[in-house]
């Protein structure tokens, strides 16, 4: 088996010497802020908060949970958004050695049912407004003590942002009888005077869940740890985004999906910076966010963009404070690319979006291309973090590659690995295999190397097409499409066909002005594909939508597509 290791050139000697840390979540922003309890930490709607009072935040809710009867290795069921006190929950949890398990407010009560009997949970901290789906819920579960989140009385927040988030919140349902309920505030009266534990977690110990979005099967609960935590962010801390204590961090994606816990909670607080949070169930759009807090640093997925791109509120916006653009979460096509440093440019913004690649399974990234290095080539994800390695897998003679130019199934090495499933071992000895003494993650996504050990994304293994006995990568049309100024985003999925076994279909939507003539547009389009591609890989059918399903975690629902195809 040899691996390509010719990416390494593009290390710095830090980077090559790198050294990952032992210990919690806790203990890594307790050393990273040291001596720092006087800088900023948080904004909260205008309600700027220090790392010293996040710290006596965390201390304060730890003595509490203790309090509580919560243990090493217990799984607390957490459904909230990006809140001050989510954050404090957070930490206090990891310093008890609990595990936090991170549930999508969007949830349905069978997805909450199962959820809960599937970790045992006996505590249940939510956020207010999801009382009453929670309450019918809680019957058929193990849970004991629901704590309540109120944002509207969280922070000292002030009163004119009180107005504008009292008609979101309803009265508190009824709970089933068995169930001790408690606000946030009536859980901190029950800390201890004395100074909260810091309980020295076992290695490997897990930290937290997180459910993948389901994009093309059923959601998995994947078993991070406090290794596999500390270091990819350890890892994006030392890559080549330059970071400066106190600069401003947006904090929009939520806690509930990888990214958001990973990268837009503990990746900041580890370097220092000010958090700018922004709960999902504000409508603040991405642009809003830029103009009321210019923030230095973006990360975010590439839909955002794409609405930005396509209208008109940043005109005249100058984007010259923002200093990185931190894009993944899905696929980020060369065409979106090209447009989105087009865009930047005129903003008065030169520099280049980083891309990054990875999964729930890798601790959120384990590849990416920054800046304007010279291994960000266009199309690309990058190269593999530092401590980390790519390789292809070649399915028919079942082994693992480095050569440039072999696509296969995209296979991650590297401390960011999940631990596995939680309960479902089956599931975990699929995804995490031995090659060679080493564990590799099998991502299920499709790729190849070139010559300098770059990756290139070629889709889902699961969206491959096969139509005559050929294989079609649908990322290949999806590419084509989505360099065309008509349209918007476009996305191929395949349809079962007596004649063919099956056909691609495409399914887009236009930009605005081209909206009322999807039939010249189709036309247009359809000889693009002709010209280009193979007559196998050319779409059969052509669907228009105003918008496409989007799953919980905001990547394209390609599920719902294969349906609508029908």
């Amino acid at each position: 088996m040899s691996i390509n290791g010719r990416y390494q050139q593009f290390y710095s000697p830090k980077m090559k010497r790198l050294v990952f840390p032992q210990g919690n979540l806790y203990d890594l922003l307790q050393q990273a802020n040291q001596g720092k309890e006087h800088e900023y930490a948080l904004d909260y709607f205008g309600q700027r908060l220090t790392y010293g009072w996040l710290f006596s935040e965390i201390e304060r809710c730890t003595s509490a949970l203790l309090a509580l009867g919560i243990k090493r290795g217990e799984v607390v069921t957490v459904c909230s958004l990006l809140t001050p006190e989510t954050l404090a929950v957070f930490y206090a949890l990891n310093r008890l050695g609990a595990i936090s398990d991170w549930l999508d407010p969007r949830s349905s009560e069978p997805k909450i049912i199962k959820t809960l009997k599937q970790t045992k949970s006996k505590l249940l901290i939510i956020l207010s407004p999801l009382a009453k789906v929670f309450a019918k819920a809680l019957s058929k579960s193990s849970c004991r003590v629901v704590i309540l989140l109120n944002p509207l009385t969280q922070a000292g927040l002030p009163s004119k942002v009180l107005g504008t988030l009292k008609g979101l919140f309803t009265p508190t349902p009824a709970f089933p009888s068995k169930i001790r309920l408690l606000t946030y505030q009536q859980l901190l009266l029950l800390a201890h005077k004395q100074p909260a534990p810091n309980i020295r977690p076992r290695p490997h110990q897990g930290a937290a869940i997180v459910h993948t979005g389901g994009t093309t099967g059923q959601p998995k609960a994947v078993l991070l740890t406090n290794e596999s935590i500390n270091a990819e962010v350890t890892q994006v801390a030392n890559f080549h985004l330059r970071f400066k204590r106190q600069e401003r961090w947006l904090s929009y994606l939520p806690p509930f999906v990888v990214v958001g816990l990973v990268n837009v909670i503990h990746l900041p607080l580890i370097l220092g910076m000010e958090l700018c949070l922004v709960p999902n169930f504000l409508t603040m759009t991405l642009a809003q966010q830029l103009k009321t807090y210019r923030p230095h640093h973006i990360p975010c997925i590439s839909l955002h963009w794409r609405e930005i791109i396509s209208g008109k509120k940043l005109q005249n916006f100058s984007l010259d404070f923002v200093k990185s653009i931190i894009v993944g979460g899905d696929v980020f096509y060369r065409g979106m690319e090209e447009r989105l440093i087009d865009f930047l440019r005129a903003h008065n913004c030169h520099i280049a979006p980083t891309k990054c690649y990875g999964s729930s399974e890798s601790s959120s990234v384990a590849v990416a291309g920054c800046n304007h290095q010279p291994y960000n080539k266009l199309g690309s994800v990058g190269i593999p973090l530092p401590g980390n390695q790519v390789a292809i897998y070649e399915t028919e003679k079942k082994q693992l590659t480095g050569r440039a130019g072999v696509i296969g199934e995209i296979c991650l090495a590297g401390p960011v690995l999940m631990k596995g499933y939680y309960a479902d071992e089956t599931a975990s000895k699929k995804s995490l295999r031995t090659h060679a003494g080493k564990l590799w993650l099998h991502t299920g996504d499709l790729g190849y190397l070139d010559d300098d050990g770059v990756l290139f994304l070629a889709g889902r293994s699961k969206r491959m097409i096969i139509r005559r006995g050929f294989k079609i990568y649908s990322l290949m049309i999806e590419q084509l499409l989505n360099q065309q100024e008509e349209v918007k985003i476009a996305a191929v999925v395949g349809k079962p066909d007596k004649a063919d076994d099956e056909v691609p279909c495409a399914h887009l939507v236009l930009q605005e002005d081209c909206s009322h003539r999807p039939a010249e547009v189709e036309k247009k389009l359809r000889l693009l594909c002709q010209q280009h591609l193979s007559d196998y890989q050319v779409p059969v059918q052509w669907y228009f939508h105003q918008s496409l399903p989007l799953t919980a975690n905001g990547k394209i629902d390609y599920r719902q597509l294969i349906i609508l195809s029908k």
